[in-house]
């Protein structure tokens, strides 16, 4: 009994570790909210088969907050699958899973690369939206050398009208330090 406890101590605090790592801001690095708005509707081409659907999809928008993006744009290309909820899909009449690349743009037109994927998820009251992460990758300018990630909530692509994306995180951005 005692090896069982001892073991599943071991086990959660693995977890915790791993948990703390994973949301835990360098010292280095300097947080990042973000929030967009797409300018157009996302130009969709879908694929069907049953009720699954697979498509490519382009979502551009106007940066709405201040900071080193400050009126920049967003250019997401990303490639979507969607398909009818199941038992575990907290009642969503459909669930998407969303993977791409995005290019976010200051008005110096100094940008940034970012890899998107998210699955739908909860939205607190406002129903569903697709959650998940970006990871920097790369950029130009101030963003030069650029690395970190962020949490990502945006609109679904296949099931919504809405048109928003946003994240919060962190990144580092070493060309700050050679200026």
């Amino acid at each position: 009994m005692v090896k069982a406890l001892l073991l599943l101590f071991v086990i959660l605090l693995y977890q915790y570790s791993s948990y703390a790592d994973e949301n835990t801001i360098p010292e280095d690095a300097k947080v990042v909210n973000i929030e967009a708005i797409y300018d157009q509707a996302p130009i969709i081409v879908e694929n069907d088969i049953g009720e699954d659907k697979i498509a490519i999809a382009t979502i551009r928008g106007k940066i709405l907050t201040d900071g080193y993006l400050k009126s920049g744009t967003v250019d997401c290309r990303v490639v979507g699958h969607a398909a009818p909820g199941r038992v575990f899909s907290c009642g969503f009449a459909q669930v998407e899973s969303v993977d791409g690349y995005c290019i976010f743009r200051n008005s110096d037109d100094e940008g940034l690369v970012a890899k998107l994927s998210c699955s739908t998820a909860a939205n607190g009251i406002e129903g569903a939206s697709c959650q998940g992460r970006l990871d920097f990758i790369s950029g130009s300018g101030t963003f030069a050398g650029i690395s970190g990630k962020a949490k990502l909530n945006m609109a679904q692509i296949f099931s919504t009208n809405e048109q928003f994306i946003s994240f919060s995180g962190y990144w580092k951005l070493p060309a700050l330090l050679l200026r």
